[in-house]
């Protein structure tokens, strides 16, 4: 192709056909343009498809941490309510006429263990934050 409009270019400019050149080199110039802004339209379509799958990769994994820090909230809950349990065990049988005090102790020893502390998983929003793609998300999403 690049030869074949390079002997029309020779032949036009040896034959001294200015006035048939100008249309000619115009028209190359007009094909060399069109390919251009069809590359552009192409990468620009393969940058918000990009853009959008990482937006979607970004929804993914927050609704998973998400509900990773539900079950963990309902485990903390269930332990909490045995704590509850046990600790309302020790009271009542320490205020009761006669106290053991080995049973006084493991009833002390399951009532009094230690709570745990609810650590979330936010490891997709600080990458967002970090890696300034939370621009990628629109002002409707961010509220």
């Amino acid at each position: 192709m690049i030869k074949f409009f390079g002997k029309i270019r020779k032949n036009l400019l040896l034959n001294n056909k200015v006035s048939k050149y100008l249309p000619y080199a115009i028209g190359e110039i007009a094909l060399i343009m069109i390919g251009i802004l069809l590359a552009l339209q192409v990468n620009n379509q393969n940058e918000v498809r990009k853009s959008n799958d990482l937006v979607t990769t970004y929804e993914q994994n927050i609704a998973l941490e998400l509900k990773t820090d539900i079950l963990r909230l309902k485990e903390m809950d269930s332990i909490r309510t045995i704590w509850n349990n046990s600790l309302l065990a020790y009271v009542k049988y320490y205020n009761s006429e006669n106290v053991d005090m080995h049973i006084l102790k493991r009833k002390s020893d399951s009532a009094f263990t230690d709570l745990r502390i609810l650590h979330t998983s936010t490891y997709s929003i600080q990458d967002l934050i970090s890696t300034g793609n939370l621009k990628l998300f629109p002002m409707d999403k961010k509220m």
